[in-house]
């Protein structure tokens, strides 16, 4: 596959992950009620998604590459779930974070083993994508150590969740 065609899927995807995940934790807020607390938590780590979804915008726009064609799609639904989530109790909500941060960090393996051996001379998406990497695996932990593991039926709602971030992903890198 072309360098350039390469780069456009990776930044497309990775733009639309970006907006969904601030959705995700948006819908969380919502979702959430009156626990400050947690609101803050929740608060902290879309930060940092904004911060990358910044990142993606920037390059989108630079680079010329055409955004998924689904992004109102992709918001939607994830505001959906983060608030479904968080309605459905702190737990839950955290064991959702926790699914889609540990299929990001697969997403972001493979994309990091690609730009390593496309060997790019401008190395500044693959230094990108191996922070943001850190930082969603950051916030992986930060909803472990949040009660994730307590959400009834742990396995299946994280089962389901990763289903849908992988679903997302292949549908995103092309349309």
């Amino acid at each position: 596959m072309q360098v350039n065609r390469i780069i456009d899927r990776i930044l497309r995807v990775n733009h639309a992950g970006e907006c969904a995940a601030v959705q995700v934790y948006r819908g969380q807020l919502r979702g959430l009620g009156d626990d400050l607390e947690k609101k803050k938590l929740v608060s902290e780590m879309m930060k940092s998604e904004q911060a990358h979804l910044q990142f993606f915008r920037s390059e989108i726009i630079n680079l010329k590459t055409r955004p998924s064609l689904l992004l109102a799609t992709w918001k939607s639904l994830a505001f959906g779930l983060g608030y479904l989530s968080a309605r459905a109790g702190v737990p839950t909500a955290m064991a959702c974070t926790v699914a889609i941060e540990e299929v990001i960090d697969e997403h972001y393996q493979k994309q990091i083993r690609l730009l390593e051996k496309i060997s790019l001379s401008d190395t500044r998406l693959l230094k990108k994508i191996v922070q943001f990497r850190q930082d969603e695996l950051d916030h992986r932990n930060i909803a472990m150590e949040n009660e994730a593991r307590k959400a009834p039926c742990y396995v299946a709602i994280t089962g389901i969740t990763k289903f849908c971030c992988r679903v997302g992903i292949f549908v995103a890198k092309r349309i």
